[in-house]
């Protein structure tokens, strides 16, 4: 009855065959599963029905030929889809940035769709999508906004000094799920990063599972880390430094899901 009718209890019988189902509201739930002779274990499950949310499709708006700069024009759907609490699908087209892409608390998705980002050559500062928080001067922090099967082209932009990109960036998240993306083609700053900055309320409770982030070959001469693939940190208690130039381009992972790849020459 798709919902209408509450469960008499948080146990569910189930068939001949092991199967069960019921009906629930979006979120994380744990489903353990019992019986005579059997080993009691307990399942992790995310439930999301993208149906339950308004749908805003990339390309009916913008215009995605992969070399004119759309972050404006991004930003201003993004900002759209806060004010709807709406999902924003990736769809075919190549859409140029130049910065910042900024998702804000309110905007429950990005999801992949055929579509893609790439940052332009020529950046003068950060450049990547973000999940704003109080760090970046944006308050609340964004909650329960997921980023599924998104790709986003490094392009090898950036100089490591001035100039940066980060793929995916959470400040402060919480909630939220960053899953099957693809970050390529870093050559300086991060591909996913996920950090709780000291001084504002501390994120959590995210899931950051099978993405993939593809750099380019590191100077294996140079001090300091060029790029980093997946990382998981907090301001100022962990703050990775890497002393150890064979390692530095190397993730934190949460899952062995998740894959970073230095890119080969050859």
């Amino acid at each position: 009855d798709n919902g209408t009718t509450a469960l008499g209890s948080n146990v569910v019988t189930a068939g001949p065959g092991g199967e069960y189902e019921f009906y629930a509201a979006n979120g994380r739930y744990s489903a353990s599963v019992a019986a005579s002779g059997y080993a009691t274990t307990v399942r992790d499950e995310v439930l999301w029905d993208q149906a339950d949310a308004a749908v805003i499709c990339m390309g009916d708006h913008i215009v995605g030929d992969g070399t004119t700069d759309r972050t404006t024009e991004i930003n201003t759907l993004f900002e759209r889809a806060r004010v709807l609490g709406a999902v924003v699908h990736v769809t075919p087209g190549v859409y140029g940035i130049s910065s910042l892409a900024v998702i804000k608390n309110g905007m429950k998705g990005l999801i992949g769709k055929g579509g893609s980002f790439k940052v332009l050559t020529g950046i003068t500062g950060l450049a990547g999508i973000i999940l704003a928080g109080p760090a970046g001067g944006v308050t609340p922090a964004v909650d329960d906004c997921k980023v599924h099967g998104v790709t986003i082209d490094c392009n090898n932009a950036g100089n490591g000094t001035t100039a940066t990109t980060v793929g995916i960036w959470g400040q402060n998240a919480t909630n939220c799920e960053v899953l099957g993306n693809r970050v390529l083609n870093v050559a300086y700053g991060h591909g996913i990063l996920m950090r709780n900055y000291s001084g504002t309320a501390t994120g959590g409770g995210n899931v950051v599972d099978y993405n993939y982030v593809q750099g380019t070959l590191m100077n294996s001469a140079s001090p300091a880390a060029d790029w980093f693939g997946i990382s998981v940190d907090m301001v100022p208690l962990y703050e990775p430094t890497y002393t150890d130039p064979d390692v530095q381009w190397r993730a934190t992972f949460l899952s062995p899901n998740n894959a970073a790849i230095v890119a080969s020459t050859t």
